[in-house]
C-alpha cells in the first residue's frame, strides 16, 4: 500500500517537468510559426513604390537628371538594405525558435526517461 502511494507521488512529480517540456516546445512551435508567417507577409507583400520618373521637358539640366539618379539609387540601396535587415531577423528568429522546441522535447524525453527509470527500480535497493 505504501508502495503505490509512493510510486504517484513519484508519477506526480515527473508530470510537472513533462508539462514544462510540452509548454517549452509548444513555445517555440509558436515562434517558428510567427517566423513564417512574417516571412510570408515580408515576401507576399506589395513592392515598395518606385521613384516616379519625371515627365520630360523640353531641356532637361543634366544636374537634375544625375541627381534623380543617385536618389533612385540611394532609396534601391536603402531598401535593399532594409530587406536584407528584416531577412536576418527572421533567420535569427528562425534559429532561437528551433532551439526552444528543441529544448522542451529535450526536457519532456529526459523527464519521461527519469520517470521510467524510477519504475524500473525494484523498491529497496535505489
Amino acid at each position: 500500500m505504501a508502495h503505490s502511494s509512493h510510486t504517484r507521488s513519484d508519477a506526480a512529480s515527473h508530470l510537472v517537468p513533462s508539462a514544462v517540456g510540452i509548454v517549452i516546445f509548444l513555445v517555440g512551435v509558436a515562434l517558428v510559426g510567427y517566423v513564417f508567417s512574417s516571412a510570408n507577409a515580408l515576401l507576399s507583400g506589395t513592392p515598395p513604390p518606385t521613384v516616379p520618373t519625371p515627365a520630360p521637358s523640353a531641356s532637361p539640366a543634366a544636374g537634375e537628371a544625375a541627381n534623380a539618379a543617385s536618389s533612385a539609387a540611394l532609396d534601391i540601396g536603402r531598401s535593399m538594405a532594409d530587406l536584407v535587415k528584416r531577412l536576418l531577423v527572421l533567420l535569427v528568429m528562425c534559429f532561437a525558435g528551433s532551439v526552444v522546441a528543441s529544448l522542451g522535447i529535450r526536457l519532456f524525453f529526459s523527464s519521461r526517461n527519469v520517470a521510467h527509470a524510477t519504475r524500473d527500480v525494484p523498491p529497496g535497493e535505489s
